[in-house]
């Protein structure tokens, strides 16, 4: 058996491939039922349905920016799901984590916006959520206008997007005050995880082990603030992802064992919970629904 030095006295250990495979197997079989209901520019969301309501009633349009989420985060599941076929293995630094990164959050947000059975709630939240990306992108804009010259012929593009940046809060505010609505409290990602993590514990909650304590027992919500750091950590490069799923040697060494396989395997199985609960929100949302039923239940 050859192992990778790592080094901080880390190697890698084989992977098991049929057993990869047949998780995968299990998590991509699903994911498929979506490859043609992403395709389409727009959402499936037919008048008269929930979704068609906020529409009518706000330029936020909660729907439209779910589903954007949700195609980002299909396109990331469906791209690991491919590179570990093609591999018939899991890489041992940590790709398919740091994709998953992106995967995750994008179904956080849809299944955040989609959530609230309340349309001003779905709007509010919205509006949270558009205030909250258009901060960080007006940084990162600023920040790449801070090293581009003005003979660069991206400098024009770039100081375009910032007008449109800084002018965006100012009409996102606009509308919530012609609605007469607060903007819904979005301290930061955790919050997401909170809220797509509680909806799971709702629909589907964990399977507890009959040793564990219900005082003790595990919620989405743990496990998905969980994957988030680690996640991070891959994709920020940074070591500890590896040393806390080592294993020591006798010789000072380590390995990373197959707990690394199960881990992300089970990354990647609560990344398609959150994703399909939010598509299945955004079908009910849209979809029409009868004349009698209250507006504030869809």
């Amino acid at each position: 058996m050859v192992s990778v030095r790592l080094g901080y006295g880390l190697t890698v250990a084989p992977i098991d491939e049929k057993r990869a495979l047949d998780h995968l197997n299990l998590v991509y079989r699903q994911l498929h039922k979506y490859d043609d209901r992403l395709q389409a520019a727009e959402p499936p969301i037919e008048e008269g349905s929930s979704l068609a309501q906020d529409e009518a009633r706000s330029t936020l349009q909660p729907g439209n920016r779910a589903y954007f989420h949700l195609q980002v985060s299909y396109e990331f599941l469906r791209s690991i799901g491919i590179l570990a076929r093609a591999t018939k293995s899991f890489n041992p630094l940590g790709v398919e984590q740091a994709m998953s990164r992106t995967a995750l959050i994008a179904a956080c947000k849809a299944l955040y916006l989609l959530e609230p059975s309340a349309s001003d709630d779905r709007l509010a939240r919205c509006a949270s959520l558009m205030l909250k990306d258009g901060e960080s992108s007006l940084r990162e804009v600023e920040d790449a206008l801070k090293v581009l010259g003005e003979e660069d012929p991206m400098s024009a593009t770039w100081a375009g997007w910032q007008t449109r940046l800084k002018a965006g809060p100012a009409q996102v505010k606009e509308q919530l005050r012609a609605l007469g609505i607060e903007r819904a409290s979005l301290r930061g990602d955790g919050e997401l995880f909170s809220t797509a993590g509680q909806y799971l514990d709702k629909v589907q909650p964990l399977q507890q082990s009959d040793e564990v304590e219900p005082s003790r027992s595990i919620t989405s919500e743990a496990v998905l603030v969980r994957y988030w750091n680690q996640t991070s950590g891959y994709a920020h490069a940074n070591m500890w992802p590896f040393l806390r799923i080592a294993t020591p040697n006798s010789d000072g060494t380590g390995h990373l064992v197959s707990a690394r396989l199960d881990d992300a395997v089970g990354l990647l199985s609560i990344t398609y919970q959150v994703f399909e609960s939010a598509y299945e929100l955004l079908e009910r949302r849209g979809r029409k629904h009868s004349p009698g039923a209250a507006f504030v239940g869809h």
